[in-house]
């Protein structure tokens, strides 16, 4: 081990680290009860070593994974699922450029469009929306609201923006497709059943959204249209998001294996079995696979 850096939090930390390999800097957020006096700072580490560079108290809990923009941080939060905010902060002194009242908790990571200088997020209860924003100032830009008809319908994954495209998957069980230049909805796609949802991020290669489903199924869509052009079903659900890489679609199910199939067809071209169900989604590095299973462990495969 390298290094270690202990954050002394009173709760596990649910967001995973970012690392700006150009800065040679390393972030992540911890959870707090800001009722019950603990706090959530959000800290940058130097990626070589490990020491502080930076930290700042972001109000109730930090669950949302961090990513980074125009030399900006930006990273939600929530409060007791009921509130919440995202903020854009210096990745390099930490300071904080603005915040955005989301009157939601915002789960998923932030995506950008840097030409057009513009930040999306997906938002919870109780407001149930995707809302774009000035890169530069947090003013919205647009905000397309998500049907909530249950109380627990909000949008459940991160965005993806593609072409024009900013998508979503909600635990309505439909994946929304909005128009980045006004917030108008392009299409909607059901994939999954309604009062169980999905939060599967999608992937989106050579014009092909991928995205994971709680009915069991992998689906690959038109990105530009929302039709349907092949589905794989797996044994139980699957709550991870998918990753591509050279023709082939990766991704775990519930049922305990790490899935390969033919991004073109859907045929399973390999089932590698984990030994418990896994919510994780694979990551993809100079040729190999990794994911992780709910029984402890981590695994590696050759691509």
């Amino acid at each position: 081990m390298k290094w270690s850096f202990n954050s002394n939090s009173s709760f596990p930390n649910f967001s995973a680290p970012l690392v700006d390999p150009v800065n040679n800097l390393v972030f992540f957020g911890t959870i707090g009860y800001q009722d019950s006096g603990i706090p959530s700072p959000f800290y940058a580490l130097n990626a070589q070593d490990g020491k502080l560079v930076w930290s700042m108290i972001i109000p109730w809990n930090d669950f949302a994974f961090p990513t980074v923009h125009f030399g900006t941080i930006y990273v939600g939060n929530s409060h007791e699922a009921s509130n919440g905010s995202l903020y854009a902060i210096d990745e390099l002194t930490g300071r904080l450029n603005w915040s955005y009242a989301t009157n939601g908790g915002v789960w998923g990571a932030v995506a950008a469009d840097v030409a057009n200088n513009t930040v999306f997020t997906s938002i919870g209860n109780p407001s149930n929306a995707v809302v774009a924003l000035d890169a530069t100032t947090g003013t919205a830009k647009w905000t397309y609201p998500i049907p909530n008809s249950n109380g627990d319908d909000d949008p459940g994954s991160a965005i993806s923006v593609s072409n024009g495209l900013v998508y979503v998957d909600s635990k309505i069980g439909s994946i929304y497709a909005i128009q980045e230049s006004d917030g108008i909805l392009a299409w909607q796609r059901a994939t999954g059943t309604p009062n169980i949802g999905n939060v599967s991020s999608l992937a989106i290669a050579n014009g092909v959204a991928y995205v994971g489903s709680l009915d069991t199924n992998l689906y690959a869509l038109n990105a530009a249209t929302g039709e349907v052009l092949w589905k794989t079903p797996t044994v139980k659900g699957i709550q991870s998001s998918p990753a591509y890489a050279n023709g082939i679609v990766y991704f775990t199910s519930l049922d305990g294996n790490l899935y390969a199939v033919d991004a073109a067809t859907g045929t399973i071209k390999a089932k590698l079995p984990l030994g418990a169900s896994s919510f994780s989604s694979p990551t993809i590095v100079n040729g190999w696979v990794y994911c992780t299973a709910t029984n402890g462990n981590i695994f590696g495969f050759s691509l």
